[in-house]
């Protein structure tokens, strides 16, 4: 490698090394005391690792290319590096993160010489067509639904923003009879789950 191509080596490296300090936004909005936050870069390895194992043990997935699913996974978060962490919950954000996030990706692949490998796979998961981006997608889903069970007796709720607890998709859910921060993650995914992990998610729900 010559010094310039070490330098963008480098330079790419730790923009992505900044997902390590970067909190998920959820988990503090809800109220998260008393443990360690997960970071951005956590939550895209554990995701990788639920692809594996779910990659492995159903084999309605076994024909998908793990490979492809992986880099997906790893990829469609790298935006958070410039423009942040937004949650749902967010709607003056969420205005404008499709346009932002997209610059931002351009921004921080436009040294790569396989920039468009890498565009065309994040593209790939947003649209959530293929086989291998609905897999990535549930697998994006099903994470924080797990990592909230772990996290279950450190939500203080009474810090929680009014315009969460006020949300009519959790007021609902109080009416169902939940009241656990886990239980608002799986019933709220509930329905965008098939086959195997909506068999997991079926599981959670009945461990409630």
């Amino acid at each position: 490698m010559n010094k310039k191509e070490i330098e963008k080596t480098l330079a790419f490296y730790n923009n992505m090394h900044a997902l390590n300090n970067l909190m998920r936004t959820g988990w503090v909005d809800w109220g998260l005391e008393g443990v360690r936050c997960e970071s951005v870069a956590e939550h895209t390895y554990s995701t990788c690792m639920l692809a594996i194992g779910m990659h492995s043990f159903s084999d309605e997935y076994k024909s998908l290319d793990i490979s492809k699913i992986l880099i997906m996974i790893l990829m469609h978060d790298i935006e958070e590096v410039i423009i942040g962490d937004i949650t749902r919950f967010q709607p003056d954000k969420q205005a404008t993160r499709k346009e932002r996030g997209e610059k931002a990706v351009n921004e921080l692949l436009k040294d790569l010489p396989d920039k468009a490998i890498y565009l065309s796979l994040i593209d790939e998961f947003n649209q959530n067509q293929s086989p291998e981006a609905k897999f990535a997608k549930m697998c994006d889903k099903l994470q924080p639904d797990l990592q909230a069970r772990q996290y279950e007796g450190n939500f203080n709720l009474s810090n929680v923003k009014d315009n969460i607890l006020n949300d009519p998709k959790i007021l609902e859910m109080n009416k169902l009879g939940f009241n656990k921060v886990s239980e608002y993650f799986i019933q709220h995914d509930y329905p965008f789950f098939s086959g195997a992990f909506k068999d997991i998610a079926k599981h959670l729900k009945n461990k409630n």
